[in-house]
């Protein structure tokens, strides 16, 4: 069975967006899809996909055309699993809606490429074992077998699926898949954004990024717009929000063998990704922590790669992103500084940045270190009582 995403485009912000068909007639390795609509068009049609790439191959993509009567076919864009909605804008004068008497109707269609032939048994074997010893250094922490508990979908209007979260029990009885390694950022009291993630069989997960509504105690895919590149899937990043300029920051992170020092910004008004290019030097870095503190990102610690034959290696230093002007850049930080750490965690509490336990290969800490952001001065802080186990 083909596993295909569905595909819709949106003319009207007042109506339900519409679903492409697919075409009986088309090629079964290039299957057409299509959508027609009525007269004028509209002078935006925002274009995206819903649910599974995984029947194309990593380079698969559909490619969006627009058909109006008497005109030539025109390409508008194209969807990726890195690029899976886009915004298309007519040019003022154009003509589109010019057209002959007892024209209304125009087309939006599509194109998909990079179908993946079904595998037999023994190649899908070979597939999953190849993918495992590609993936092992992502290994989630507990070792012991992964229970995902059966999701149930509450359905909605036509082409709808409404995420419900079971109320009164702290459980999500439909939602994101099963992940760790993500993150997870309060946007205001009634909502929250999921970033990210590794879930089971080692597999990054597909549906990346997930809106918490408070309000109604609802689960929502969240779709956005991307002025570039949308930031690749990974684990062990930091998402920050800022509630100024109302963005999220997501930096950093791991993907296999592949590490991130890059920085993505979400703007939570428009729904619109963009990528910084970024001056100043900073490592890539994954399991650090990352705070917000007078419109500055504060990295402290995280794991890095180190040339082979020397492991991965841990972090003690701490390095600023200033958004506005979009460089980053490490202070002079004074008194008695944690030693080298990553998985650790850290609190911002007014000027304060609390950073508690984390690891460096053999060693797992228990200490509590202040951060005086005023001072730029670290401090190990005594504590009373019994001090939690040694974790990250």
């Amino acid at each position: 069975m083909e596993r295909l995403p569905e595909l819709y485009v949106l003319c009207d912000t007042q109506k339900p967006p519409v679903r492409l068909q697919r075409l009986p007639s088309g090629p079964r390795d290039a299957p057409n899809f299509s959508a027609t609509l009525s007269l004028p068009v509209p002078s935006q049609i925002l274009v995206f996909s819903v649910g599974d790439w995984s029947g194309l191959s990593a380079d698969g993509k559909a490619e969006v055309q627009l058909d109006v009567r008497g005109r030539d076919v025109v390409r508008i864009g194209t969807l990726t699993r890195e690029s899976r909605c886009f915004l298309w804008e007519r040019a003022s004068g154009d003509g589109y809606n010019n057209g002959k008497s007892g024209d209304a109707e125009f087309t939006v269609s599509m194109v998909i490429h990079g179908l993946i032939k079904t595998s037999r048994p023994n190649q899908e074997r070979k597939k999953r074992k190849r993918m495992k010893e590609e993936e092992e250094e992502n290994v989630c922490p507990n070792k012991g077998p992964v229970k995902v508990p059966q999701q149930k979908v509450k359905s909605g209007k036509e082409g709808a699926v409404t995420k419900v979260l079971a109320r009164g029990k702290g459980t999500v009885s439909s939602g994101p898949t099963g992940r760790w390694g993500h993150a997870l950022c309060p946007v205001d009291s009634q909502t929250v954004i999921l970033i990210g993630g590794q879930g089971t069989r080692m597999q990054f997960c597909k549906d990346s990024m997930w809106k918490l509504n408070r309000g109604n105690d609802t689960w929502s895919p969240v779709e956005a717009l991307a002025d570039g590149s949308t930031p690749e899937a990974r684990t062990g990043h930091t998402a920050v929000f800022d509630p100024e300029s109302q963005r999220i920051y997501v930096f950093g992170g791991s993907k296999n063998r592949k590490w991130f020092n890059d920085v993505h910004i979400l703007d939570t008004a428009a729904w619109r990704w963009r990528s910084v290019e970024a001056q100043g030097k900073v490592p890539p870095l994954s399991y650090h922590t990352c705070s917000l503190f007078r419109g500055e990102l504060f990295v402290f610690g995280g794991v890095f790669p180190r040339p082979h034959p020397e492991p991965d290696g841990c972090s003690d230093s701490l390095y600023i992103f200033d958004p506005q002007h979009e460089i980053w850049y490490q202070p002079i930080v004074l008194g008695d500084k944690p030693a080298a750490r990553s998985g650790h965690s850290a609190c911002l509490l007014d000027r304060e940045l609390y950073v508690f336990g984390g690891w460096d290969t053999p060693v797992c800490y228990s200490d509590l270190y202040l951060l005086d952001l005023g001072l730029m001065e670290f401090s190990l802080v005594e504590v009373n009582g019994s001090s939690p186990t040694p974790r990250w």
